[in-house]
């Protein structure tokens, strides 16, 4: 503890020179205290009074700005000591008035009075301690209460010998060395001081030293008090000299470090209040007390009730109030006034639940009027946007949900929903005049209606959707509708959160599209496709997530429940091959491979039951690849490469990677089916001399079914068949295609 003392002194650049000075000065003190004779004592006093104020001096020169409360307790402890001089010239019989040293003293310790509540004041604004002062009086008031319980005969001295002023000054030293010492404390041990430590001290100071002052006060000690008084101020100024080297440094506190500071503080001193009075009546009554006590208890305990109750009458209007500030700041917009997001959600909820029409309004190129023109330009633009807004007939709600961006709330019927908004953006032009200019101001507005209690997020969400949309197509508004939904590409933020839910539920709506065997039209795989469910927008495809799937590095987990799927329905799929698309970075990583091949085997899948497609990426190396594939040929799944003839697919490629079969993309048969037919039947009887299975996709005419079997492939797939079906359609695929294959056999 001395070494941390130490450390934080030396950062502190306090010398050690000083640091030893204001240690002997203390100790000096508290020798001096206990010396019976007077005479050494008084003789004393003027070295003890130099060393303070040289003390100061030297702290108060090393500062380049100082707050006005340590000013404050400085110029007490000043006068207190010259008083202290004086009195010790005017004990050895020099002509000094006794008046002027008590008046110095009374100066001093007025002064420190105003410190005690000024800094008080400045710990409550500063640290957010709000009512501090009112719980540091409720604990001294406790305190005081309990001790003229205990000991009535000390409220009848004191009501008799002392004054009100004396008490109070004792009182306010008292403070003022507690506050002091939790400022030092601060200093010192800045980051090792915890919140009970100051409860604590607080606690513990004013019982000890109330109990020391009522002690003297009923024994009618004058002059022990007046000792007391002596020791303590000479105290506050050992203190002080430290502080004058360490007040430079601003005291930080987390908020809600001192939020618990505040509670705690509350807490403690009203339950204090509270316990005070029975518990010391339960002391005195086994003391047998008389009636007048306990007559003093029950005025003891109703000032302590009512201030119990004043203080939390102001603790509940202060909260009150912090509370509907706070609503205000979060529920509108400081720029517009108009409401916040926020607002606008809770405003949202007391609306009517039918004729909603939600408006997403945004300004098209926003960034461009504030380079031109200046942000505060910009802001006026913004404002008188949302002044127009408020003024739009059938409104009910307007809120700015971003800088250039609002939401607004109609009442319109359904049917009616189209015109109002080509009538809102008619009404809104392109045109605001600020300081006698005209400035374009284009907005793109997207609508979504609704008739039923819907969830604001889900409605805004449609909304921003179509407003995406038109800004797309170049529209200057656009009306979602759930028939038009897939037109509309989602938010990303949607995206995600449809996904990761999906990884969380361990449930995709898998869909399964069979492969026939072009030979005698048998089944002979199913393939698995993904997809995903959105509860606004139904069942989404592939092209709407898996980019961003991709991006977000999610594709390894839909995979894995994807395999989730198949195994929870595998008893009742077909008895065929099962085949399972996986990006291809999956192949990049051994531990990935190994985990993949591990979650296959624990959810008990019988590997040679599945066929592993990869689509090629140029990015990966050959070497790769083949390392790849091989691991899993080894552990018993078939490999197909897929979407063979478009993207980075090559056929130098395929003589190197040891693929069982080859999907033909249907881009392919596209072209064949328009006439030019040499790539696709050369890329069927390449890859059928190089040993492998060739399937043909996308196939959804009889001619294109005819073609591809005169060209020789293998196994066909496409919507000619059967179109990708839910899972549970999948359990009664046909196991042959006996009346297509009787088709194409008759041409």
């Amino acid at each position: 503890m001395i070494q941390v003392i130490k450390q934080q002194l030396k950062e502190a650049k306090m010398p050690l020179f000083w640091q030893k000075f204001g240690l002997v000065h203390g100790l000096i003190v508290m020798l001096v205290a206990f010396i019976p004779n007077p005479d050494i004592r008084f003789a004393l006093y003027p070295l003890i009074g130099l060393m303070i104020i040289i003390g100061l001096r030297a702290g108060i020169k090393q500062q380049i700005i100082m707050r006005k409360n340590w000013q404050l307790v400085m110029i007490a402890t000043l006068l207190f000591e010259v008083s202290i001089i004086l009195s010790s010239f005017s004990h050895f019989g020099l002509a000094i008035s006794n008046d002027v040293t008590f008046y110095i003293k009374q100066m001093g310790i007025t002064t420190l009075i105003v410190f005690t509540i000024y800094t008080m004041l400045f710990i409550e604004k500063k640290f957010n301690l709000e009512g501090s002062i009112i719980d540091f009086t409720l604990v001294l008031l406790s305190f005081v209460s309990a001790i003229f319980i205990i000991y009535p005969e000390a409220l009848k001295t004191v009501l008799i010998n002392y004054t009100v002023i004396q008490l109070f000054s004792l009182v306010n030293i008292l403070i003022g060395i507690l506050i002091i010492m939790i400022g030092i404390i601060h200093q010192v041990f800045t980051k090792h001081l915890k919140v009970k430590v100051f409860i604590l001290l607080l606690a513990l100071t004013f019982f000890v030293f109330h109990f020391i002052i009522e002690y003297l006060v009923s024994s009618n000690k004058s002059q022990s008090i007046e000792q007391l008084s002596w020791l303590f101020f000479q105290l506050v100024g050992t203190l002080v000299i430290f502080y004058s080297f360490l007040e430079r440094f601003e005291l930080k506190y987390a908020y809600k470090a001192n939020k618990k500071v505040s509670l705690i503080l509350t807490w403690g001193a009203s339950i204090l209040a509270i316990l005070i009075v029975p518990i010391a009546l339960a002391i005195r009554l086994l003391t047998n007390a008389e009636n007048r006590t306990l007559f003093t208890a029950s005025l003891a305990g109703l000032l302590l009730g009512s201030f119990v109750v004043w203080r939390f009458i102001i603790l509940v209007k202060t909260f009150n109030d912090q509370k509907e500030k706070l609503k205000n700041i979060a529920y509108s917009d400081k720029l517009t006034g108009v409401l916040s997001y926020f607002g606008f959600c809770e405003e949202f909820l007391e609306t009517e639940p039918t004729n909603n029409l939600l408006v997403s309004v945004n300004i098209d190129d926003f960034k461009s009027i504030n380079d031109l023109y200046g942000r505060g330009f910009g802001d006026e633009i913004i404002t008188k946007l949302a002044q127009r807004l408020l003024a739009l007939s059938n409104v009910k709600l307007v809120s700015r949900i971003a800088a250039d961006h609002f939401i607004v709330l109609l009442s319109v019927p359904a049917g009616q929903a189209n015109e109002a908004l080509i009538s809102m953006q008619k009404e809104l032009g392109i045109w605001e005049s600020v300081d006698g200019r005209r400035i374009a101001v284009p907005l793109t507005l997207g609508a979504a209606h609704s008739n039923t209690r819907i969830d604001i997020e889900i409605l805004s969400r449609q909304a921003e959707k179509a407003q995406k949309f038109a800004r797309t197509k170049h529209l200057s508004s656009y009306l979602y509708t759930a028939r038009e939904s897939n037109k509309l590409s989602l938010p990303r933020h949607d995206i995600r959160e449809i996904l990761q839910k999906a990884i969380d539920e361990n449930y995709l709506p898998v869909h399964f599209q069979p492969i026939y065997n072009l030979e005698d039209g048998s089944l002979k795989a199913l393939e698995l496709l993904i997809r995903a469910n959105s509860s606004t927008h139904g069942i989404l495809q592939p092209g709407q997530f898996l980019e961003q799937a991709s991006q977000y590095g999610l594709l390894t987990n839909l995979t894995k429940v994807c395999v989730h799927m198949i195994a929870i329905n595998y008893k009742n799929l077909p008895n065929v091959i099962i085949n399972v698309n996986i990006a291809p970075h999956m192949l990049e990583n051994k531990d990935t491979i190994d985990d993949f091949i591990d979650f296959f085997k624990s959810e008990k899948l019988p590997l040679d039951r599945f066929c592993i497609e990869i689509t090629e990426d140029e990015d990966i190396p050959v070497e790769t690849l083949v390392h790849a594939i091989d691991t899993l040929k080894k552990e018993g799944f078939t490999i197909a490469m897929d979407d063979f003839g478009t993207a980075y697919s090559s056929l130098s490629r395929l003589s190197l990677l040891p693929f069982d079969t080859v999907k033909i993309d249907r881009s392919l048969l596209l072209a064949a089916g328009n006439g030019n037919s040499a790539i696709l039947e050369s890329s069927i009887q390449l890859i059928k001399r190089l040993g492998l299975f060739v399937v043909v996709e996308g196939v959804e005419t009889i001619e294109q079914l005819r073609l591809i079997q005169k060209l020789g492939a293998n196994s066909v797939q496409g919507y000619l068949l059967s179109k990708p079906v839910a899972i549970q359609e999948a359990f009664s695929f046909p196991l042959n295609a006996t009346s297509i294959v009787k088709d194409f056999r008759q041409a």
